[in-house]
């Protein structure tokens, strides 16, 4: 039971898209790397939170809400955005983002698989996000949340209406919020379209009545004056 080599067996076992898998420490998460499939893929709690270059995905969580902003200059982000965001940043004239990834162990996965993490225009911190926005206030003109979706008390907590309003305090007059969730398709069962719902509500309650764009993801963009 000893054995170093056990852990990574177990995981092999559990299929070849784990073999060779490494599990980086963290305080909140079961952590997993691997590289079976070629490109680098980190998992947490059985979730991939990053992989390989997702151009899609990283143009509409960019483009989408700060097309809404006449001129964004100041933006952060609170979670793992997908891979090539801060390139599409670049295209709106932003070289340097702030990103905030609160488990410390998760943040130096990420810097420690995937470059675009080591890339001098993301600035990103291990801390508390409430904190991070409360050093902040009248800061940013966007915020982007783009946490895993609500479905355990402790992801909850990037959702609540205590978040969304120190998001707002964060904001400069006529910043923006944008809340991404995975999407929103016809066939969402009767589940998801209430955790959609309780999210929007708390938003609107918090900042205001959000925009909602249907995407590979579903945003939800308020704040706008």
């Amino acid at each position: 039971l000893c054995h170093p080599g056990l852990a990574r067996w177990t995981l092999s076992a559990q299929g070849s898209w784990l073999r060779g898998a490494e599990e980086p420490p963290s305080s909140t998460s079961w952590l997993v790397f691997t590289r079976a499939s070629g490109e680098p893929v980190l998992y947490a709690d059985r979730t991939p939170v990053a992989a390989g270059l997702d151009r899609a995905a990283a143009e509409e969580t960019v483009h989408l809400p700060l097309a809404l902003h006449p001129a964004p200059r100041a933006v952060a982000v609170i979670g793992v955005p997908p891979a090539g965001t801060i390139a599409e940043f670049r295209r709106h004239g932003i070289d340097a983002v702030e990103v905030v990834v609160e488990d410390a162990g998760l943040l130096a996965a990420l810097r420690a698989g995937f470059p675009e993490w080591r890339d001098p225009g993301l600035r990103s911190r291990a801390i508390d996000a409430r904190r991070f926005l409360a050093e902040r206030r009248e800061h940013f003109d966007a915020i982007l949340l783009l946490s895993p979706e609500p479905t355990s008390a402790q992801r909850n907590r990037a959702f609540t209406a205590e978040r969304f309003s120190a998001v707002r305090q964060a904001l400069r007059p006529g910043g923006i919020i944008a809340v991404a969730l995975p999407g929103h398709a016809a066939a969402a069962s009767p589940e998801t379209r209430r955790l959609h719902s309780s999210i929007r509500r708390t938003l609107e309650a918090a900042v205001g009545a959000p925009l909602t764009l249907p995407a590979g993801r579903t945003l939800y963009v308020a704040g706008r004056t």
